[in-house]
Protein backbone atom coordinates (compact mmCIF):
# COMPACT_ATOMS: atom_id res chain seq x y z
CA UNK A 1 0.00 0.00 0.00
CA UNK A 2 3.02 2.17 -0.17
CA UNK A 3 2.77 3.07 -3.84
CA UNK A 4 -0.95 3.72 -4.05
CA UNK A 5 -1.85 6.57 -6.32
CA UNK A 6 -4.84 8.75 -5.62
CA UNK A 7 -7.90 8.00 -7.71
CA UNK A 8 -8.17 10.44 -10.54
CA UNK A 9 -11.42 11.77 -11.81
CA UNK A 10 -12.25 10.23 -15.13
CA UNK A 11 -14.57 11.99 -17.47
CA UNK A 12 -17.17 9.54 -18.67
CA UNK A 13 -18.52 10.62 -22.02
CA UNK A 14 -22.22 11.29 -21.92
CA UNK A 15 -24.21 8.79 -23.87
CA UNK A 16 -26.31 10.29 -26.54
CA UNK A 17 -29.89 9.22 -26.91
CA UNK A 18 -30.20 5.63 -27.91
CA UNK A 19 -30.21 5.21 -31.63
CA UNK A 20 -33.52 4.07 -32.96
CA UNK A 21 -33.07 0.70 -34.57
CA UNK A 22 -34.52 0.30 -38.01
CA UNK A 23 -37.47 -2.03 -37.93
CA UNK A 24 -37.57 -4.41 -40.82
CA UNK A 25 -41.11 -5.47 -41.62
CA UNK A 26 -41.51 -8.71 -43.45
CA UNK A 27 -44.83 -9.38 -45.02
CA UNK A 28 -46.64 -12.36 -43.70
CA UNK A 29 -46.44 -15.35 -46.00
CA UNK A 30 -49.73 -15.98 -47.81
CA UNK A 31 -51.47 -19.19 -46.79
CA UNK A 32 -51.11 -20.61 -50.29
CA UNK A 33 -47.33 -20.41 -49.97
CA UNK A 34 -47.43 -21.91 -46.48
CA UNK A 35 -49.39 -24.88 -47.79
CA UNK A 36 -46.92 -25.29 -50.67
CA UNK A 37 -44.04 -25.32 -48.17
CA UNK A 38 -45.81 -27.93 -46.07
CA UNK A 39 -46.27 -30.18 -49.09
CA UNK A 40 -42.59 -29.73 -49.99
CA UNK A 41 -41.72 -30.80 -46.44
CA UNK A 42 -44.04 -33.79 -46.73
CA UNK A 43 -42.40 -34.75 -50.02
CA UNK A 44 -38.95 -34.59 -48.43
CA UNK A 45 -39.88 -37.03 -45.66
CA UNK A 46 -42.20 -39.22 -47.71
CA UNK A 47 -39.52 -41.61 -48.94
CA UNK A 48 -37.91 -42.16 -45.54
CA UNK A 49 -38.28 -45.72 -44.31
CA UNK A 50 -39.63 -45.46 -40.78
CA UNK A 51 -38.27 -48.93 -39.95
CA UNK A 52 -34.73 -47.83 -40.78
CA UNK A 53 -34.98 -44.39 -39.16
CA UNK A 54 -33.57 -43.79 -35.71
CA UNK A 55 -36.03 -43.20 -32.86
CA UNK A 56 -35.12 -39.49 -32.86
CA UNK A 57 -35.75 -39.23 -36.62
CA UNK A 58 -39.11 -40.97 -36.22
CA UNK A 59 -40.09 -38.37 -33.63
CA UNK A 60 -39.01 -35.57 -35.97
CA UNK A 61 -40.96 -37.03 -38.88
CA UNK A 62 -44.10 -37.42 -36.77
CA UNK A 63 -43.67 -33.86 -35.48
CA UNK A 64 -43.27 -32.51 -39.04
CA UNK A 65 -46.40 -34.35 -40.17
CA UNK A 66 -48.39 -33.19 -37.15
CA UNK A 67 -47.36 -29.53 -37.50
CA UNK A 68 -47.79 -29.66 -41.27
CA UNK A 69 -51.32 -30.99 -40.98
CA UNK A 70 -52.16 -28.24 -38.50
CA UNK A 71 -50.80 -25.59 -40.86
CA UNK A 72 -52.75 -27.03 -43.79
CA UNK A 73 -55.93 -27.16 -41.68
CA UNK A 74 -55.61 -23.57 -40.48
CA UNK A 75 -54.52 -22.34 -43.91
CA UNK A 76 -57.44 -23.94 -45.69
CA UNK A 77 -59.78 -22.53 -43.04
CA UNK A 78 -58.38 -19.03 -43.56
CA UNK A 79 -58.53 -19.28 -47.35
CA UNK A 80 -62.08 -20.60 -47.14
CA UNK A 81 -63.10 -17.77 -44.82
CA UNK A 82 -61.56 -15.17 -47.15
CA UNK A 83 -63.26 -16.56 -50.24
CA UNK A 84 -66.68 -17.27 -48.83
CA UNK A 85 -66.98 -14.59 -46.16
CA UNK A 86 -67.93 -11.96 -48.71
CA UNK A 87 -70.33 -14.36 -50.42
CA UNK A 88 -72.09 -15.12 -47.13
CA UNK A 89 -72.37 -11.44 -46.27
CA UNK A 90 -73.83 -10.72 -49.70
CA UNK A 91 -76.29 -13.59 -49.29
CA UNK A 92 -77.37 -12.29 -45.87
CA UNK A 93 -77.91 -8.78 -47.27
CA UNK A 94 -79.93 -10.10 -50.21
CA UNK A 95 -82.34 -11.96 -47.92
CA UNK A 96 -83.60 -8.73 -46.35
Amino acid sequence: MKDEKPIEKVDIPKQEEEEIEEIIYEEEMPWGEVIQCVFAAFASIDDIDMEMASPMDRKRIRRIRKKGLRLVDVGIGEIYAEKFETDEKQDENEEY
